[in-house]
């Protein structure tokens, strides 16, 4: 049986960028089959938006379902789905394995807050103390009921960056490491 890794990009924040560059590839060494997702004409907008980050979502979920449906019965049957998201890819990842009744681990690199309004089951999450996506101090002590756990960068923002070059290159350092011990994590658990 496969596994796969479904990557989500971010608005401005694609695959090809480091954290999620390096997330696949660790997964890849873990056996898991990439899939990555694009959403390349969704509409750009206000963060303090809601109703446009909710169309956001529900767009980047139609683009999912596009790219997904074909292999969606061998995605049921998988013995192991993981979402990797970054940013609005963290919400569109939750509500797309939601409404399709797919149950995954999430890797959730800088997600909205839009994010924990989806039941998940165990999830890694990655932000910023300065990220203005999300308001900092907002997320609840448990957000959802199952496994989770979060880590938080000093001074980054949504891209974990600080704008000392030094600290973001440690950081992603220290990001990949987390995503690595994660994916280990799963592995280990069968």
């Amino acid at each position: 049986m496969k596994s796969y890794a479904l990557i989500f990009p971010g608005l401005g924040y694609g695959s090809d960028r480091p954290l999620l560059y390096y997330s696949r590839k660790i997964a890849e060494k873990q056996g898991y089959n990439p899939i990555i997702i694009s959403y390349p004409d969704l509409p750009r907008g206000d963060r303090n938006d809601s109703a446009w980050l909710e169309d956001c979502i529900l767009r980047g979920r139609v683009k999912a379902d596009g790219q997904l449906l074909s292999c969606l019965d061998e995605l049921k049957k998988s013995d192991r789905i993981l979402c990797i998201g970054k940013s609005i890819g963290t919400a569109i990842s939750a509500a797309w394995c939601t409404n399709h009744n797919i149950k995954a681990s999430y890797v959730m690199l800088t997600p909205l807050e839009q994010t924990f309004s989806y039941p998940v089951e165990s999830a890694l999450v990655l932000r910023g103390t300065s990220d203005p996506w999300f308001t900092a101090g907002k997320l609840p002590v448990r957000p959802w009921s199952g496994n989770y756990t979060e880590h938080l960068f000093k001074d980054a923002n949504h891209s974990l960056e600080t704008g000392n070059v030094a600290v973001d290159i440690e950081y992603l350092g220290l990001a990949i490491e987390k995503v690595s011990s994660y994916i280990a994590a799963i592995a280990a658990r069968g």
